[in-house]
């Protein structure tokens, strides 16, 4: 039996209208299979744990790989090498020129030296964003533990001591601490500036490079064909003087000059 859900009053199984109010009858079996199945599809407390406990290993998973990959970020990065938008514009019109790499390597360290040359007047802000130009450019051939960037205004100069001065960049800015690092660690890098910042008035003409230059390579010449005595720097000054067609006051003026001016620093 069944009943009106209305008026209360019994009908039978079979019913579909109460006899007495007219209501429709629902079937009641009919909404208590609907009430299991919407039962039997909530999710109990084990599933539930499961859920979680896999959303938590894939966030974990996520949080690792982002250590991991900000970790080698931070092994190989450059941002000591880096050169701003001011910087480049600081430095767009000055001609320079790279003359040749050193490679002072040993077993467990890579170390180079470069030679630049630059050829208009320039302060020490200028060699500091060309020293990371640079170092980029050796950078891109080879990866480093260490690398010094020698400055000169005349390529003649080269190997005769850095007339600007120079840039280390290796670990704690020291070149004999090559080692302490892997190569390629440029986090673990700074940059040591050693620049010389020049009156460029007092700079050596074109003429009078070639005059000093002259005088060094035939005194390198005498050396090597008596290594047993000194050369005579008076006799090599004399023809000297005699090939460039001047005095010898002269070519000593020029020697002396070029010695101020590798020296010379305003700071």
């Amino acid at each position: 039996m069944s009943k009106c859900p209305k008026c209360n009053k019994e009908l039978s199984e079979e019913a579909k209208f109460c006899s007495e109010c007219g209501e429709e009858i629902t079937n009641i079996s009919n909404k208590e299979h609907d009430s299991n199945n919407t039962k039997n599809t909530e999710p109990n407390e084990k599933n539930v744990a499961d859920a979680k406990k896999g959303c938590l290993g894939c966030f974990g998973f996520i949080v690792i790989i982002s250590i991991i990959l900000a970790g080698i970020g931070s092994f190989f990065s450059n941002d000591v090498i880096k050169v701003t938008a001011d910087e480049k514009e600081l430095v767009k019109d000055i001609s320079y020129s790279i003359n040749g790499i050193g490679d002072y390597s040993f077993s467990t360290a890579k170390r180079y030296s470069v030679d630049v040359v630059v050829n208009e007047p320039v302060g020490s802000k200028e060699l500091e964003t060309i020293s990371k130009i640079v170092a980029q450019k050796v950078k891109e051939e080879h990866d480093f533990n260490a690398l010094i960037i020698g400055f000169y205004d005349y390529p003649e100069y080269i190997n005769n001591g850095y007339t600007l001065g120079k840039a280390t960049l290796a670990p704690e800015g020291d070149w004999s601490k090559a080692d302490t690092v892997d190569t390629g660690q440029y986090n673990k890098m700074k940059f040591n500036y050693e620049f010389r910042d020049k009156d460029w008035a007092n700079q050596l003409t074109k003429q009078e490079v070639r005059v000093w230059s002259a005088w060094k390579r035939l005194y390198k010449k005498v050396a090597e064909n008596d290594i047993s005595k000194i050369p005579d720097e008076n006799e090599i000054t004399n023809t000297i003087a005699e090939r460039f067609n001047t005095t010898v006051n002269k070519v000593e003026d020029v020697l002396n000059k070029q010695i101020d001016w590798t020296y010379e620093d305003k700071k």
